[in-house]
Parts: structure tokens; C-alpha cells; sequence
């Protein structure tokens, strides 16, 4: 397979950029790229075919057109798909394989948030991304976001019309099936219809559920339906396993509607929301890209000016104003905790997160399961709760772990019970400070830019984002090259072994170190999705041979290590050392997942080369002053971008550290808000 060619997406102007990875984008972009097209492929997540690698629908539906037919044998030769079922995680991957096969440039991990334009065209779009803004320049576009992202920041007062409906799915593995019950309904807490029916791999049935329209989450209607499934359905699902199931719900527009749109005279449409025909299958969302290439022939093509991609970049107009006491930026595996201590406080909370989810790594990062850390506080009620709803998800023994599904849901009750204002979605790019204290940031939405202004603030990103916008210091990767720990791409897999019962089916996770990348880059993080998905490519799909899902997250270990009131080192972990601002514990060995010892620090060579210590336990007190980046008043750390060494940093990152170091800051935050302090008081 061609390796992918880098350019940077950021310093060239593309015949045209397609905005929108679902099936829309992916047919636009590779129809315009076979007549010979440069062509930019651009979204907000790493989520090719979102439709069936998110929400997991399904439904293939049907076009005459030699490209869909083309592509749909192109799966089916994979025994990925049939005549009406496409497997959600093989078009996925198998996608991804044709973006490098055709060389298409791709774009992930950036959300537009304004258009420069010429007259009635847009020449360039400004986006928001992890580092900051850039700038994308084309001479044609085509919009094939959901809801008409682009033409919404064009035309301001136009407006996507609604879905009919929504549509979930739930897969569920047996080792047998026998009869199934068709359609259940259900009233409350949330109307719905479920339809259960036969997948071609032999072990599985999907549940579709269809859900009112205004449905603005996943996880809490999903746990209505298992619950009347096992109540319908009894001893049929005690030892069944959810493998996998939607992590946001796919739109269903059921009729045609003629619709009023003035598109900007270089941009062609392919958004759903916007078209004015039934839009119900994959085929059908497919098709819509196809006619936006089709309409690009008889459309302007403008000419940027030479030095648009040298100019200063704009200021952006926010659309929307939020304020609240705490903000926690990023729901994962501190965040979300992080927001429910903050919330339970009394204080309002908004919680931000690219993500439809809440959990990070351990509900969508395929990572479900515990390694090292140490028990206690928020969350171990926390984990009682993901107990309490796995059995809606598995029988018992039949999931490595957790079960990521049930904690998403467990999650997202906490997260509402303590009055969370919860934003999907969302990404961070930029702040406003104000004497050391961080008044205000930017968040890009597919809604709009939106600013929020709070008291207290939490950087739960993962790498540090809000608190290195903000001004704070940093250190990355290994003194002597600067490079990272190695990133994961996880999937989920149906296996019968290693369940003590011969031939019982039962559900695994894969976790394989895939390469190293620089978190804080989008071209790079790009490079790093594409790279880890197609290692899945496969000459053929089994049952017990396909991913049952691709993890949206990638297994992200590390980017920066913010400066922090106190960096804990390796000694201290050695040492067991305490502190008087004790928040918790730690502990775990030395595993830094390296191939080349040699280049880690002379201390951490001597402890695994000279003592042989890889696996010995170290263990010590965590410090408050290493969630306090050093010169920023009202930010309190709650990610791996808290204040450790890089040699410590290969035992202080589990998910356990995380939630711990989750709840602290929450209620830190809470803390600084109520008081007006700063959070070192």
C-alpha cells in the first residue's frame, strides 16, 4: 500500500476542499479526485463514514451509480457487507484504505469557524484546531457537514430543516440466536420503537432504535431500551454481550421538502440537512455527494488571492455567549469526573468535549480496563455504577473490564444528575486572559464559535491545550529527541477465547502500540488515524476476524508536560516519598513502552538496563502543586499534561491517576470560583 504524501494542508490552495467525512464527503472527494482534482478532505474527528462507524447504521439502501456500486463491492469482496447490511468498523476501515490508495489529503481534527470570502464565493475557510487557528484556502468547496456548516457561517439566517427522526443501534453477540421478537415499544422515559433482526455474521442481532428527533443524546435513551429488551426478551440476552452500539444517532429525513437555499456561487451542497429529497440510507447520503461533485463542473471557480495564506488571520466573532462558574475543558477520563465534583459543589458547570461521549480512553478509546492506579473517592462510586448498569450490557465474565458502553451511560447520569451542561462537539482554540487569570475562552462548534466565561477552569484536554493557550510553560517528550510515549488505535473484537467455557462468546478489546505522533499537530494527528486504522485492513471479514468497532479515540499517552507548581520525578516514586498538599496515591512500574532504551535519561537506563527493575512496583503520594500550572491563578490540571518528569510520567498516567486527579481539580475549580481566589490558596 503507497504511503500517504505529506504536504501541509496549511500552506497550499486546493482545487477544492470537501468538508464533512461521512458518506457525502468520502463520495465528493474521491469522485473529485478521479477527474483529477487536488483535493483537500476535511472534519472535525477521525470519523470516516461516520454514519457507520459512529452511529453504526446499517442500511445500505441502494444507487445505480458505478461508484457507489463500486465501492459497496469493494466491501462485500471483504465479506464486509451484503446487498442491504454494511459492517460498520470494515467500511471504515476499508475507506480509509482508498483515502491512501488515491491519495486524497485529508484533514481531521479541525472545525471551520469563519469563511473569508470574495463577493458571493468563499475563497478561504479559517479553522479552529488543538494549536490554535489556521487557514485552508481552495478555489471550490463542497459543504458536507450534517447541518450546513459552511453555508450557515455564509448565510447566517439560513437553516437546516429537522429530522423526522433519530436512529440508534445496538449490536449484541450470542452464541446462538433463536427466534427474535421484532418490534418492541417502548413509552417511557423515552418513546421509542425497537426493531430486532439478524445480522450476516452468525453470532450477532442489531437492534435499530428509532428515537423522536429532538433525542440530543445517546447513552440515557440506550439504557431504556436494554432494560425492556431484557425485560421482553428474558433468558434470550443473559448471556449475550453489547459489542458495540451507535455513540451518536444518525438524522432520518423521511420526506421531501423544498427548501429555499442560496449557495454561495463556488460552493456545492451536500449536506443532509439541507437537501430536498428523502435522505434515509447510506446510499442515499452517498448520492448527495455525487451531485455536489456533479454541480462543482458548472460552478465558479475563484482564484485566491496569491497571498491569502500569508495573512494575518481574523478575529472571530463568537455566535453564541455562555457563562458559569467552572468550565472543565474535555469530558475524558479526568474530565468527566472532574465535571460531575465540580457540579455536585453547587456550582454551574459547563463540560466541552469534541467527543459525543463522556470517559475518554476507558469508554471510547478501547482501553476497558484498569491497569495499576489506586482505588478510593469519586471514582469508586464511579465504578459501582458502571457495575450496577453492566449488566444491561453483558452477562457476567464476558467483558475484559468494564464494559465501555455502560460507563458512557453511567457517565452521562452522573454528569446531569450533578446539573452539568454537557457541549459535544466542542473544541477548544483560544482564551482571553486577564492579569494571570483566565477570563474567557473559544470553542468551536458546528453551531458556531462559541465563547464561555467562567471563574474556575479545568484543563482536562489531555495535552494541556487550555492550559499552554493560556500561557503555561511546557516540556515535550525525551530530553534528547522529543519523542512521546507511542499512541494506541484500539478496536473491539468478538472472541470465544479465554472465557473459561470452551467456544463461549464473549467480548475483547485490541491495544497494540500503532506509531508515535505529536497530539498537539492535526496534520499529524491525521497522519497518526489513517496509519492506525489501516493496519486493520484485512483480505477477508469473519465473524470472529472484524473489529467489531474502530475506537473513535486514539490511545493518546502523552504530548506536554506543563510547568507545574511541583514536577514529580522519578526519585520521588523510587523514594516513596510523601507530601504535606497530599491528594491521593500512586503506583506502577516503569513502563514506557520504548524500543530504544538507550535513549530514555541515564537514570531511567540504569534503573531497567543495570537493576532490571521494568517491572518493579514504584509508588508515592501525589502533590496538589502538580494540577497548579506556575503563573495561571484559576486553572487546575486534569489530564497527563499534569506536572510530571518524563521518566515519571511512564507510571503516572493511568486511568485511576486520571479520575483521581479528576475530582481534586473539580473541586479545586469549584473552590477558586466561589472564593475568587487563586487555586494555589
Amino acid at each position: 500500500m503507497p504511503t500517504p504524501t505529506h504536504r501541509s494542508c496549511f500552506e497550499y490552495i486546493f482545487d477544492i476542499c470537501v468538508i464533512g467525512t461521512g458518506y457525502a464527503g468520502f463520495a465528493a472527494a474521491t469522485s473529485l479526485k478521479q477527474q483529477g482534482k487536488n483535493v483537500l478532505l476535511m472534519g472535525m474527528r477521525g470519523d470516516l463514514l461516520w454514519e457507520s462507524s459512529r452511529a453504526f447504521a446499517h442500511q445500505s439502501g441502494d444507487h445505480d451509480s458505478e461508484a457507489w456500486q463500486a465501492f459497496i463491492q469493494s466491501v462485500q469482496a471483504r465479506d464486509g457487507a451484503t446487498e442491504t447490511f454494511i459492517d460498520g468498523a470494515a467500511a471504515e476501515i476499508i475507506a480509509t484504505h482508498q483515502l491512501v490508495e488515491q491519495d486524497i489529503a485529508a484533514l481531521y481534527y479541525v472545525c471551520p469557524v469563519a469563511v473569508e470570502r470574495d463577493g458571493d464565493a468563499i475563497t478561504s475557510v479559517i479553522v479552529a484546531a488543538k494549536d490554535g487557528m489556521h487557514r485552508i484556502a481552495a478555489r471550490q468547496w463542497v459543504d458536507a457537514t450534517e447541518t450546513g456548516q459552511l453555508l450557515r457561517m455564509f448565510h447566517s439566517k439560513a437553516a437546516p430543516r429537522t429530522p423526522d427522526a433519530k436512529t440508534i443501534h445496538l449490536y449484541i453477540q450470542r452464541d446462538e440466536w433463536a427466534a427474535l421478537p421484532g418490534t418492541i415499544t417502548l413509552d417511557a422515559p423515552y418513546p421509542a420503537e425497537v426493531t430486532l433482526a439478524p445480522t450476516p455474521r452468525n453470532t450477532q442481532c442489531v437492534a435499530d432504535v428509532r428515537l423522536p428527533a429532538d433525542i440530543d443524546t445517546v447513552q440515557l435513551p440506550m439504557k431504556a431500551v436494554l432494560a425492556k429488551l431484557h425485560e421482553v426478551m428474558g433468558e434470550s440476552l443473559s448471556d449475550s454481550v453489547v459489542s458495540h452500539s451507535s455513540v451518536e444517532a444518525l438524522p432520518l429525513y423521511e420526506s421531501a421538502r423544498a427548501l429555499d437555499v442560496n449557495w454561495p456561487g463556488n460552493v456545492a451542497g451536500a449536506s443532509a440537512g439541507f437537501a430536498d429529497q428523502p435522505i434515509i440510507t447510506l446510499a442515499d447520503r452517498f448520492a448527495l455527494g455525487l451531485d455536489a461533485a456533479e454541480q462543482l463542473t458548472c460552478a465558479l471557480s475563484v482564484q485566491p488571492p496569491s497571498d491569502v495564506l500569508d495573512g494575518p488571520l481574523p478575529d472571530i466573532t463568537p455566535t453564541t455567549e455562555l457563562t458559569a462558574d467552572v468550565v472543565v475543558a474535555g469530558a475524558g477520563t479526568g474530565g468527566a469526573v472532574a465535571a460531575v465534583a465540580a457540579g455536585r459543589t453547587g456550582a454551574k458547570t459547563i463540560c466541552i468535549d469534541p467527543l459525543a461521549f463522556a470517559g475518554g480512553i476507558g469508554s471510547g478509546g478501547g482501553i476497558h480496563i484498569y491497569y495499576f492506579g489506586v482505588t478510593g473517592g469519586l471514582q469508586s462510586e464511579v465504578d459501582q455504577r458502571v457495575k450496577q448498569m453492566q449488566s444491561l450490557f453483558t452477562a457476567k465474565d464476558r467483558c475484559i473490564g468494564f464494559h465501555p458502553d455502560a460507563k458512557k451511560v453511567a457517565l452521562a447520569e452522573m454528569m446531569q444528575d450533578a446539573g452539568v451542561q454537557f457541549i459535544t462537539g466542542a473544541m477548544l482554540f483560544d482564551v482571553e486572559m486577564n492579569d494571570g487569570m483566565l477570563a474567557s475562552a473559544m470553542v468551536a462548534t458546528t453551531d458556531g464559535p462559541v465563547r464561555i466565561t467562567a471563574g474556575g477552569w479545568v484543563d482536562a484536554t489531555g495535552d494541556g491545550d487550555l492550559a499552554a493557550r493560556a500561557g503555561a510553560t511546557f516540556k515535550e517528550g525525551r530530553e534528547g529527541d522529543g519523542l512521546m510515549h507511542a499512541y494506541s488505535q484500539s478496536s473491539g473484537r468478538a472472541s470465544t477465547k479465554g472465557w473459561g467455557k470452551q467456544g463461549v462468546l464473549g467480548m475483547k478489546c485490541v491495544n497494540y502500540d500503532a506509531g508515535w505522533v505529536d497530539p498537539t499537530d492535526a496534520e499529524d494527528m491525521t497522519r497518526a488515524r489513517i496509519v492506525g486504522i489501516t493496519q486493520y485492513l484485512r483480505d477477508h471479514y469473519n465473524d470472529m476476524e472484524c473489529p467489531t468497532y474502530i475506537a473513535p479515540a486514539l490511545g493518546l499517552r502523552q504530548a506536554r508536560q506543563i510547568d507545574t507548581e511541583y514536577t514529580l520525578t522519578f526519585g520521588d516514586l523510587i523514594e516513596r516519598r510523601k507530601f504535606d498538599d497530599v491528594i491521593g496515591f500512586t503506583g506502577c512500574h516503569y513502563d514506557n513502552h520504548a524500543v530504544d532504551f538507550e535513549f530514555e535519561s541515564d537514570e531511567s537506563i540504569f534503573w531497567v538496563w543495570v537493576l532490571r527493575n521494568w517491572r518493579t512496583k514504584i509508588a508515592c503520594e501525589l502533590p496538589y502543586g502538580i494540577l497548579l500550572p506556575k503563573g495561571l491563578k484559576n486553572i487546575v490540571l486534569a489530564c497527563r499534561a499534569l506536572g510530571v518528569s518524563q521518566d515519571a510520567h511512564h507510571c503516572v498516567r493511568m486511568q485511576r491517576d486520571l479520575q483521581r486527579v479528576g475530582e481534586v481539580a473539580g473541586y479545586a475549580a469549584s473552590l477558586v470560583a466561589k472564593h475568587g481566589c487563586a487555586s494555589k490558596e
